[in-house]
């Protein structure tokens, strides 16, 4: 359960970003997100796992 709030936060926190910066996604970003967000608990990585997935696909 506290790893769904975390990525709920996250999450929250992109959105809050891109929307104040008006940054806009691509489509495979926008498509990678959604799956992000539609995963189910149990399909949920470690933070370390998920933070150099995107790390690894957008450079962060």
């Amino acid at each position: 359960m506290l790893l769904k709030i975390f990525f709920e936060r996250v999450l929250g926190y992109v959105d809050g970003i891109l929307e104040k910066n008006r940054f806009q996604l691509t489509e495979e970003q926008k498509k990678s997100l959604t799956e992000i967000k539609n995963r189910s608990y149990s399909e949920h990585k470690e933070v370390d796992s998920f933070l150099n997935e995107l790390g690894e696909k957008y450079g962060i």
